[in-house]
């Protein structure tokens, strides 16, 4: 009887050490070591997330900055900011005007490019945005309809804010040092129909801007067909100067 209590006793010390928390049987400074090495190894893979997101978003950034380049080839000029209508308003965004030259004719044929782009049958088109024009690190959803990247509207920039596209005569500064397009953050993602993008400010300069998706940095892509990274500490005289198309500045090499 004795022998067999004894078996029982030890049997439940056992099972006691089996179900112990890992905490109570690992030393603490042994579970810190673990944790630490856990996040060195988790590290490069997140790092590499990022790249491969960054590098997924110039190439979208490209593609589109490659479909204004196809309209001014064909029209000899880059889009107006919008499609207008006969008296003047603007309908419908530049995003849906570049639609055949990202062979989405298809879905272009099917807007009615006389209403505006919160009509009936244009609203119903929205969820319909083209995949590229979300930026894979946001947090945004397809369906929403909403793009990061938009053009800098303004006096002096590529677009105006009028119904004349500017082409390449207008652009007196170099090609490669004049921002066609930029890449802004989630809450200024604007709806890829609406004929809304992104204004200089004086006084945030930077607004959409920082705080962006890609650590550190904003993408913007350049008449020559270029992408390329601005940091968000940027100096906004030199970013302001890389906006104009016709401004003479001296750019620095590094920016």
């Amino acid at each position: 009887w004795l022998y067999l209590n004894s078996l029982t006793s030890l049997s439940d010390a056992a099972a006691d050490r089996l179900v112990r928390p890992l905490s109570s049987r690992v030393p603490s400074c042994l579970l810190s070591l673990s944790a630490a090495a856990s996040d060195r190894l988790f590290r490069p893979s997140r790092l590499s997330r990022d790249a491969t997101r960054r590098m997924q978003c110039t190439n979208q950034i490209k593609q589109l900055d490659l479909s204004l380049l196809k309209y001014h080839q064909a029209t000899q000029h880059f889009p107006a900011h919008a499609i207008y209508s006969d008296d003047g308003k603007p309908l419908l965004s530049w995003r849906v005007a570049i639609l055949p030259y990202i062979e989405e004719q298809a879905l272009y044929a099917r807007f009615h490019l006389d209403e505006p782009w919160d009509s009936e049958h244009n609203r119903a088109l929205i969820p319909e945005m083209p995949a590229f024009l979300l930026d894979p690190s946001s947090k945004l959803a397809l369906e929403q309809g909403k793009t990061h990247y938009v053009g800098p509207v303004g006096k002096g920039l590529v677009f105006t804010g009028t119904d004349r596209g500017i082409s390449f005569s207008d652009m007196t500064d170099d090609t490669a040092t004049t921002i066609t397009l930029l890449q802004v953050n989630d809450p200024y993602a604007v709806i890829w129909t609406k004929p809304k993008d992104w204004t200089y400010d004086e006084k945030e300069p930077l607004h959409g801007l920082d705080g962006s998706l890609h650590p550190g940095v904003f993408l913007v892509s350049f008449a020559d067909g270029a992408v390329r990274a601005i940091s968000e500490t940027v100096d906004p005289e030199v970013l302001y100067k890389l906006l104009t198309l016709a401004g003479k500045e001296q750019i620095p090499d590094e920016f």
